[in-house]
């Protein structure tokens, strides 16, 4: 049995090196890229930490522990920057995070004999650790549904199977670890069973990111998670189409630009399909490559804000919250945000700066005159 779990051992740890080099050596100049090889290192810290592997002096153990206890910030990270196209963390996550990792490191310095205040600490963070995981799934798997970049979508599943049995696998063990009544050779030999399966879902966690980097013929995870690679408006007309891929976007075009189908607050790409007869597949492949979307719902709040920007300038000013719902939105924090996000201001600010001045400065027959400032002193326009 100690065989096999050495076995296991270093195919695990083969594959997470390459997985890391792969990355660090190649694709390094990419933030997700740097990610995945600080996760493989944190993997391979699991992987020898564990009983029946490496040890060491306490400098060791003490190095080893940080990239394990790091493990689910780095995870939760890695998963936000490739399936997210929004990339952004918020202040308060990464004090979170920091934190976490602050309290973890000077625990072992401050209570070296692991007494009952590090005892506290670690307990308090298992929680934390646990939160952290749940969301990744919930990041995979909750924006399956409205992702256009087909490698990328097809991995979410299957990374959240191996991330959820990889969670069992390490409550397991830490179980078997805490429970000193079994007889010794009893949990000695449910210690190395678990130790096979947690080093084999390892290895095929990392063997399964390896296989989907050389499936897009040697394009990284990093560049199938960056954010916004293609702007739409600046591309030149298509051209040479087949003619599946030109009906596809004629009757897009139709249906977005002319019956206005955006302004159905649940439209899913799968009602979008059956109102175009084509295939699902085929649609998000058509809207990712040729109308350079990778999320179905960026695609659809991009119409949503051209038409909301034209009503927040409409000399009627109907109300924020009005706009939001008539161009299909389902709340008014999801027009807000999705606002911010295309134009960089808020409704209110485009409605009262952004907007008003833009239009005065449209206006034929009127000039802008600042003041000592710069700034536009509004309604001095001049009639020629």
């Amino acid at each position: 049995m100690n065989l096999i779990v050495f076995a296991f051992n270093f195919l695990a740890i083969s594959q997470l090196l390459l997985l890391g080099l792969n990355y660090l050596i190649f694709h390094r100049h990419q933030v997700l890229s740097r990610l995945v090889a600080l996760l493989s290192l944190c993997l391979i810290a699991i992987v020898i930490s564990m009983p029946s592997s490496l040890g060491g002096s306490f400098s060791t153990q003490y190095l080893l522990q940080r990239f394990v206890y790091a493990t689910p910030a780095v995870l939760w990270l890695t998963a936000h920057y490739f399936f997210n196209d929004d990339h952004r963390v918020s202040p308060l996550m990464w004090l979170a995070l920091l934190g976490y990792q602050f309290l973890i490191a000077i625990g072992p310095v401050v209570f070296p004999d692991h007494g009952q205040r590090f005892g506290l600490i670690l307990q308090l963070s298992y929680p934390f650790m646990l939160g952290l995981i749940i969301h990744v799934l919930v990041i995979t798997l909750g924006g399956k549904s409205g992702d256009l970049v087909g490698q990328r979508r097809r991995l979410r599943v299957p990374f959240s199977v191996a991330l959820v049995c990889i969670l069992a696998l390490m409550i397991v063990l830490a179980m078997l670890f805490s429970f000193a009544p079994l007889p010794a050779t009893v949990l000695r030999g449910l210690i190395q069973y678990s130790l096979v399966f947690f080093n084999a879902m390892i290895f095929l966690f990392a063997l399964l990111l390896n296989l989907a980097t050389l499936e897009s013929a040697g394009q990284p995870m990093s560049t199938m998670g960056t954010r916004y690679p293609v702007n739409s408006a600046a591309r030149d007309p298509v051209k040479d189409l087949r003619p599946v891929s030109q009906r596809i976007l004629n009757r897009i075009s139709e249906l977005m630009e002319e019956q206005k189908l955006y302004k159905e607050p649940h439209l899913t790409i799968g009602d979008l399909a059956q109102k175009i007869h084509a295939g699902e597949h085929k649609l998000r492949k058509v809207i990712n490559a040729e109308l350079g979307y990778r999320n179905f719902n960026q695609f659809l709040n991009k119409h949503r804000i051209e038409e909301a920007k034209e009503l927040l300038l409409a000399p009627e000013q109907a109300p924020i919250h009005h706009i939001a719902f008539e161009v299909g939105f389902a709340s008014l924090s999801s027009f807000n945000k999705a606002f911010k996000e295309i134009t960089g201001l808020t409704p209110t600010s485009f409605r009262n700066d952004e907007g008003v001045v833009a239009t005065e400065a449209e206006r034929p027959g009127r000039v802008e005159i600042q003041d000592s400032d710069g700034k536009i002193i509004r309604n001095a326009g001049v009639q020629e």
